[in-house]
């Protein structure tokens, strides 16, 4: 069932292929940053990287399905969120 959910873990999560690339390496620069803050979550992906045949890249991805979706939504409508005069480029947000 994780391979399977795997391979359909774009379709389902980046539908937009301008967003793969920013959704991958979204994913990847959080690594350090969970690493950091619940090493065991790493290591239960590197365990079930091992258990079905994935890397831990996917596996890890799989992980952050919620993050992901979340992220997706930020970026589709960052232009109605985003200050006017801000480079297309970057990003704001409020705490």
């Amino acid at each position: 069932m994780i391979r399977e959910l795997a391979g359909t873990f774009d379709s389902i999560f980046v539908r937009d292929e301008k967003l793969y690339e920013g959704s991958h390496a979204a994913m990847e620069a959080a690594i350090p940053i969970v690493e950091a803050a619940a090493p065991w979550l790493i290591e239960e992906a590197h365990g079930i990287a091992e258990g079905c045949g994935l890397s831990f890249e996917e596996t890890f991805r799989l992980s952050c399905s919620a993050e992901a979706g979340q992220w997706r939504g930020c970026m589709q409508r960052r232009s109605e969120v985003s200050i006017k005069d801000v480079k297309d480029d970057e990003c704001t947000s409020f705490a």
